[in-house]
Parts: structure tokens; C-alpha cells; sequence
């Protein structure tokens, strides 16, 4: 199946807002054997949302919609879809106790404006919304899907899971699709493309590459008429990438650089000291969202280089304790390198990267580059 995003939002077009809904939705439909051909950004225009979608149901199987459902004059997403089926809003009784179970736990009094969010249309069933008051709507017309998701990440995500993609991959129960995301570090996408290039333009399995935060990713997607053929597909190319890229495969899947550090600390029974420069504390923000993180001791401390010695942080190495450092120095003319330590019990690995700029995107890429060379120390410690 094909299908389209749309995201709905001035906010988004006069660049108030970053799109994140998009990459998500991106990164998920391939899993259940969705192709994403289009990302489109529209206003708050009732015309223009019922339009675009009147166009982009010619081709796409599916319309996945983002924002314009919440309680206000400018959220007409719902009033788009309905005009675009043919079919008129009302109260719906089930949607509305929820809404009103929803104001009550949070001891506030519901305005009249959000009556429109308990409203649905007979084309159009509800998806249950824990973390907000807009239910999305999941919607079956003329052969087509519209799936309407509120504009919150964490809204979208927890209805993604819980909910819409289960039913989606019911839908296409003709056939089964197995994904697999093998994710590597200090390899460039170029060399992968190189090693790998005899991998790459078939459609059966399909092999994705693509740069992200933590490292390139490589997306192995096969189809079959049940999962455990498509696994088979799979695992040829899975074991041949493996093999060839040794321990620069850091994870696979829903891995994170944090989650896996902090894994292998508690594994092991050591603590860890952070000591961070350029990163600005956002190694120790990363560590701190991992599950088990209360079990390993962290400790913190950001830098500056006007900061006095004796506040500086410890560099004594020890066997219990993983000592991890960011520092960076600018030379002239703006450049400069940046220095990630990472030390425990006699041994030290250091990485030194080109100092770029100190743009959050750079630091959040550093980060993990740091977290995953404190990952490789320990994995070497084993």
C-alpha cells in the first residue's frame, strides 16, 4: 500500500514548529509494509485540507493526516474529512464521557469549545487518546483509509503503537513484512554504500540506507506470504553485514546508544562520571531518560574552560567506575577538535573529531558518538 502524509499546521509552514511527526511516521511505515511516497505541509485552511486530500487519494492508498484536531476555530481537519466524504459531524455519546472523564481527572471544567473533539463522522471510528483530549479518527471511504492523528509527538506515537499500526497491518494480512535496522558507527554512508553496493536496488528483500543521529542505519524490509518466509529473506543480508562490519554494528531495531550503556553498566556493576564540555549536559539528559537508569549511579558535571582547577572534575580511573569527557578547543580562525576520553580500569579510548560548529544537532551527534565509544570500551572490558 502507498501512502501519504500530510501535515496540518500554519505554524509548521511559518517555521514556528519542526515537523518531527513526519520522520516518525517515515521510520514506522516500512515496518508494516507501507510505502511512504509523499510528505506534504498545508495551513489551517478548511479549502486547502479538504483539496489535498481530495488529490492525493487519487494514487495513495492511505492519507495519513497530523494536527488540526484540537478544540479551536482553526483546527478543521475533522471538517475537511467530512466534506470530503460527504458526511455530516455529530456528538458522538462514547467520545464525549471520555472527554469529560479526561477534564474531570485533571480537576478543570471542559469549555463548550471542545464539544467538536468528541465529534465523528459514520465513515470514521475513534483512536483512544490517553495523553491529550483530541481522539484521532480512523476513517474508510470510497476504498480508502484516512488515518487523523492530533499534532503532539507523544499523542501521535502512543496511538501509532497502540493502536493504528496494528490495525493497519491487519488490513494487509495478504501479506507479511519483517524489517530489520542494523545500526553502525564510525563508518561513513559512502564506504557502506561501497562494501555493500551488490545489496542495494533490489526490491525483495529491499536494503535502506540512511544517516541518522547515532550512526548510519541500514534497513533490511522483506515480504512474503507469511513472517517466518520473510525472516528467512532477511537473514542472509542480516548475517552478511554483520560479518563484514564486525563490532562497528553497535545495535539493531528500536536500540538506543543510551539504553544499551546503560544495560552494560548495570550488567557489569560499575557507576559512571561525566564530565562534559561541548555536549552541555546532554550525555547525562540521554543516560537520565534510560530505562534502569536509577540502578547506575551517574554523576555529572558540565565545563567551562574559565572553570578553576580544583573544580574540575575527578580523572582518577578505577575498575568500578566509567569515566567519560567532551571537551573542545577552538584554534584560529574558528577551528578546533573535539575530544571524547572515555577511561575505566587502566584503559582509554579516545576519539577526536573536527570541530564544526555548536549547533544542537552537531552536540546531540557528538553525544552519541560518546555514549557509543564508552559502549565499546565496556563491551572491550568484558
Amino acid at each position: 500500500m502507498d501512502a501519504v502524509v500530510i501535515t496540518i499546521g500554519t505554524e509548521i509552514l511559518m517555521g514556528e514548529l519542526i515537523d518531527t511527526n513526519s520522520a516518525y511516521l517515515g521510520d514506522q511505515l516500512p515496518r508494516i509494509g507501507i510505502r511512504l511516497k509523499k510528505l506534504v505541509s498545508i495551513g489551517d485552511n478548511l479549502r486547502e485540507i479538504r483539496e489535498t486530500l481530495e488529490s492525493e487519494l487519487v494514487t495513495a492508498d492511505i492519507v495519513f493526516t497530523t494536527g488540526g484536531m484540537g478544540p479551536t476555530s482553526d483546527d478543521l481537519t475533522r471538517e475537511a474529512i467530512a466534506e470530503f466524504c460527504g458526511e455530516k459531524l455529530s456528538i458522538d455519546s462514547d467520545q464525549l464521557s471520555i472527554l469529560k472523564s479526561t477534564f474531570k481527572a485533571r480537576h478543570q471544567v471542559m469549555p463548550d469549545t471542545n464539544l467538536k473533539q468528541a465529534s465523528l463522522i459514520p465513515s470514521a471510528s475513534a483512536i483512544p487518546n490517553p495523553n491529550g483530549t483530541a481522539p484521532g479518527w480512523f476513517v474508510e471511504n470510497r476504498g480508502k483509509i484516512i488515518v487523523a492523528l492530533p499534532g503532539p509527538p507523544v499523542e501521535l506515537q502512543h496511538m501509532w503503537r497502540h493502536d493504528v499500526s496494528s490495525r493497519l497491518e491487519e488490513m494487509s494480512s495478504d501479506a507479511a513484512y519483517i524489517s530489520k535496522n542494523i545500526k553502525t558507527f564510525g563508518i561513513s554512508e559512502g564506504e557502506l554504500d561501497q562494501i555493500f553496493s551488490h545489496l542495494f536496488g533490489k526490491e525483495n528483500p529491499f536494503l535502506g540506507i540512511y544517516s541518522k543521529q547515532d550512526g548510519i542505519h541500514l534497513r533490511i524490509i522483506a515480504k512474503a506470504s507469511n513472517k517466518e518466509i520473510a525472516k528467512k529473506l532477511i537473514e542472509p543480508l542480516e548475517v552478511e553485514i554483520c560479518d563484514k562490519l564486525g563490532n562497528s554494528v553497535w545495535g539493531f531495531d528500536d536500540d538506543t546508544p543510551a539504553q544499551l550503556l546503560i544495560d552494560e553498566l548495570r550488567k557489569q556493576g560499575k557507576s559512571i562520571s561525566v564530565k562534559e564540555g561541548f555536549t552541555k549536559g546532554l550525555i547525562c539528559s540521554n543516560l537520565s531518560e534510560a530505562a534502569g537508569n536509577n540502578y547506575v549511579p551517574i554523576k555529572g558535571l558540565i565545563t567551562s574552560p574559565t572553570m578553576p582547577k580544583e573544580e574540575r572534575f575527578p580523572t582518577s580511573q578505577s575498575k568500578d567506575v566509567l569515566i567519560l569527557s567532551v571537551s573542545d578547543t577552538i584554534q584560529s580562525e574558528g577551528k578546533g577538535k573535539i575530544t571524547i576520553e572515555a577511561s575505566c580500569d587502566s584503559k582509554t579510548n579516545v576519539i577526536s573529531l573536527a570541530h564544526r560548529n555548536n549547533s544542537l544537532r552537531v552536540r546531540q551527534r557528538t553525544a552519541n558518538q560518546a555514549i557509543l565509544g564508552a559502549l565499546r570500551l565496556l563491551n572491550d572490558l568484558r
